[in-house]
């Protein structure tokens, strides 16, 4: 079963951990995804297993909706991805999500998806973690009625052994600015003008599971530093 909450104005989604959503439908499905909301707050959660490529994210911030924030959450083993952040091109929109603070383990597909005319979007000091042997794609940018502007990806490490890369479609302005990619490293690798590519020395990546209330811990110390 998947979390979904919409026509609101900053509700705040937190502690929550939804797992195997989407088994059944066959359609659009992600684990945790406000619709039609301002200023929503999705935080401290755990979201995996979700079934599906067509969407079967963990998080989403859909459209009709303004300054949605994703922070402090886990994300993994997720069929589709990390998060997807979309506006069907019509006469909606999807502008100001800020995704910061996450680890993505292990998830599939595509780790972040812009789909459709987003705008103003920052994600920053994220963690993303892509196995060996995976084909895992780490940004797809695609088209559903336009395309992405105005997207900064900033103080994220990339820990890619997988062999995915990254595709801008018709994207405009999107900028990577002091980001780690550590591994492998596609020929779609982005431009960053203060790339790192050492080893981020990241305790025993690969290997958080289950253990939400570790995640927990580590998310409230980084929140009460003001990180």
């Amino acid at each position: 079963m998947a979390f979904w909450f919409g026509v609101s104005s900053a509700p705040v989604i937190q502690y929550n951990v939804v797992h195997h959503a989407n088994m059944r439908s066959g359609a659009e499905g992600v684990a945790i995804w406000p619709f039609n909301t301002d200023d929503a707050l999705v935080q401290y959660n755990e979201a995996y297993s979700t079934h599906g490529s067509l969407d079967g994210q963990g998080f989403d911030s859909d459209y009709v909706s303004n300054r949605t924030i994703i922070q402090y959450n886990y994300s993994h083993d997720n069929e589709g991805g990390f998060v997807l952040i979309c506006n069907n091109g019509t006469s909606n929109f999807n502008n100001g999500t800020i995704v910061r603070y996450n680890i993505s383990q292990n998830d599939g597909t595509r780790i972040f998806q812009l789909a459709g005319p987003v705008t103003n979007t920052s994600i920053y000091n994220n963690t993303i973690y892509v196995g060996a042997g995976a084909g895992t794609n780490i940004l797809l940018i695609n088209d559903w009625g336009g395309y992405a502007s105005n997207t900064s990806f900033k103080n994220n490490i990339f820990y890619n052994l997988g062999s995915g890369g990254y595709s801008y479609g018709s994207g405009t302005n999107t900028v990577f600015d002091y980001n780690v990619f550590y591994g492998n490293h596609p020929g779609s690798e982005p431009s960053d003008a203060h790339k790192l590519t050492s080893n981020p020395l990241l305790v025993s990546p690969g290997t958080g599971g289950f253990n939400r209330s570790e995640w927990l811990q580590t998310a409230d110390w980084f929140a009460s530093h003001g990180a």
